[in-house]
């Protein structure tokens, strides 16, 4: 009743409004809203689920922005928070590139330096050491 008559009267001083009612201020204050922010819930999670749906690599933030291109006027942190409860976060699968076989049947060159043994340097330049870099290149990595 007191919703109502805040949605039928929203002009009406609160004072005059308790006093028609009946009741005490503290009573108009303290009564409980509505569920509406859940039923809105329940659309928003519905829309994002059918953006999530139509775009599974969206993020919360691509989502916003859908939403928002679609009329609705919801903030960023509020997606976020729906896509959370609901699990509708999106999880991409990291691609792993294993850049090194050493399981080839190629020639390979013997460690000169672990066989002599490297603690019997005693200069500089006696030595060298290389490590090869892989670049991707288009085609792959070479």
């Amino acid at each position: 009743m007191i919703q109502t008559s805040k949605l039928l009267f929203p002009i009406l001083p609160r004072e005059r409004a308790c006093a028609l009612l009946g009741i005490n201020r503290g009573s108009y204050y303290r009564h409980p809203a509505e569920p509406t922010l859940v039923t809105a819930d329940v659309v928003l999670r519905e829309a994002i689920e059918a953006v999530v749906l139509e775009f599974p690599g969206y993020g919360y933030r691509r989502v916003t922005k859908a939403l928002q291109r679609d009329g609705w006027e919801v903030n960023h942190k509020r997606v976020l928070r729906v896509m959370r409860e609901e699990s509708l976060l999106c999880r991409l699968k990291r691609r792993w590139v294993k850049t090194t076989d050493s399981e080839h049947g190629l020639r390979t060159y013997p460690n000169l330096l672990k066989q002599a043994g490297w603690r019997s340097l005693t200069g500089v330049d006696q030595a060298w050491i290389a490590d090869i870099t892989y670049l991707r290149l288009p085609e792959g990595f070479h």
